[in-house]
């Protein structure tokens, strides 16, 4: 079985667009697809086949106040506005096309993580708009987001304690995974420098802390992990080949622009061990 993990990292995620985007131009398709924060919206514009519609997206609208701004975290709670990003983008703006999404037969899932359990889950996205409560928790980050509530659970970004999602990828049947990484070879995760005022904001939840105390251990050794299994051609992994300068909140449009032509690029130079990954 066929599985795209997808990580997450904001304005970053425009490298998966333009690797989903040479995806779309290859034919290239999946079985499953297992999504971390910004991930889940690329993987959606991916499996509706709307080409493009992830770079119009951030490129457009990245700028604008409602998309990212701290008048938005001041006034909703969240540095995202999550009304903006997942009902007047995907319905007005620059529509999903839900129907060729649920026509899709590769499934979507979002990673999002129980604050208070300390429970990582992926539901699946089955429906863009009645599953849009998923998707917003998907994308909630602690201290720039409010907790999402559902079903009586409170939720964050999943990418909290998984930054990927192969795991879960593997765990559910994929044995042919190929891996977008959003970050350059190079990258090494710090601690999270926000910790102490996390622990005073987050007090009621233990398992949150924990969580977010150790990311930076559990982030780099998923990272080596996966740099050996793609060496022993157990996955095949795609990430920048230049250090990446994009910030996840970037408004520069020259970076952007080159970042998601250097994912685009970067399928391209490498389409027949991909295809022959995959056959």
């Amino acid at each position: 079985m066929r599985g795209l993990v997808l990580e997450g990292g904001g304005m970053r995620g425009i490298f998966t667009a333009g690797v989903l985007d040479a995806f779309l131009d290859l034919g290239i398709e999946f079985d499953q697809c297992v999504a971390i924060s910004a991930g889940a919206l690329n993987g959606i514009s991916y499996l509706s086949k709307q080409r493009e519609r992830n770079l119009r997206v951030m490129r457009n609208y990245q700028s604008d106040p409602n998309y990212i701004s701290v008048k938005n975290w001041l006034f909703k709670g969240s540095i995202f506005n999550m009304e903006f990003l997942l009902e007047t983008i995907p319905e007005k703006l620059d529509p999903v096309d839900h129907e060729a999404y649920k026509k899709n037969p590769c499934k979507l899932y979002a990673g999002i993580f129980d604050i208070e359990s300390g429970e990582l889950l992926f539901p699946e996205i089955k429906d863009t708009k009645a599953d849009k409560l998923y998707l917003q928790a998907a994308a909630s980050l602690p201290l720039l987001s409010k907790v999402v509530n559902i079903n009586g659970h409170k939720y964050l970004d999943g990418g909290i304690w998984d930054s990927f999602g192969l795991d879960f990828a593997v765990q559910n049947g994929c044995d042919k995974v190929v891996v977008i990484n959003t970050r350059d070879k190079e990258y090494q995760r710090g601690k999270e420098k926000t910790l102490p005022l996390m622990k005073v904001v987050y007090r009621k939840y233990p398992k949150l802390i924990d969580a977010i105390e150790n990311r930076h251990v559990r982030y780099n050794q998923a990272v080596k992990e996966m740099d050996e299994m793609a060496d022993k051609k157990e996955l095949l992994l795609i990430r920048p080949v230049n250090k990446v300068s994009v910030s996840r909140t970037e408004k520069d449009q020259e970076k952007l622009a080159a970042l998601y032509q250097e994912g685009y690029d970067i399928v391209m130079s490498r389409k027949e061990e991909i295809l022959a990954y995959l056959q």
